[in-house]
């Protein structure tokens, strides 16, 4: 499994928007692996979201962020109106979200996850974001452990832009 951070295919501000396919067919070109996810500027006819590519084998598609963060995302990003859902891929039950979606005033609240998200049986929680300052405060401490309390997932990851990788200490993964 190879995870990018949020933007990672074109920046921010963002250099490029493309279609969910564009960025499957970007990425894939270089990364062969099985499971791929990675951040992206979705174009979506006149919108643009903030989005993942969460790529298994020859299956893509995409998760979009549901509440853009700051002045310059907030004045591009549409924000998404659907609850992330958790995807089945070939390594089991995976919810896969954006940066500022895994605070506490989004999803990062323990009762909120229970309800959406606890009868899923998730294997794993991905992040991915573009958080500058305070991510173990307020990301980690204040989001996706509550979000993993509130699921009863135990395995998170998260693949930061200025950060890099943090995970839950209870899985095999290997950073590069």
């Amino acid at each position: 499994m190879k995870i990018f951070p949020e933007f990672y295919l074109g920046g921010f501000p963002s250099k490029m928007f493309c279609s969910s396919l564009t960025a499957y067919q970007k990425m894939c070109d270089k990364h062969t692996d099985d499971i791929v996810v990675f951040g992206y500027s979705e174009m979506d006819g006149l919108k643009f979201y903030s989005s993942a590519m969460v790529v298994d084998g020859n299956e893509y598609c995409s998760v979009r962020k549901t509440e853009p963060w700051g002045k310059i995302e907030k004045k591009i990003y549409q924000p998404w109106a659907e609850i992330p859902p958790v995807l089945k891929l070939s390594i089991g039950n995976v919810l896969v979200l954006l940066c500022n979606d895994a605070f506490e005033v989004k999803f990062g609240k323990i009762a909120y996850s229970q309800e959406l998200w606890s009868k899923e049986n998730l294997d794993l929680i991905i992040i991915i974001s573009n958080w500058e300052n305070g991510i173990e405060e307020f990301l980690i401490n204040r989001g996706i452990k509550r979000i993993a309390k509130g699921t009863g997932c135990e395995k998170w990851i998260l693949c930061d832009s200025f950060n890099g990788f943090f995970d839950s200490g209870n899985i095999d993964f290997e950073y590069s």
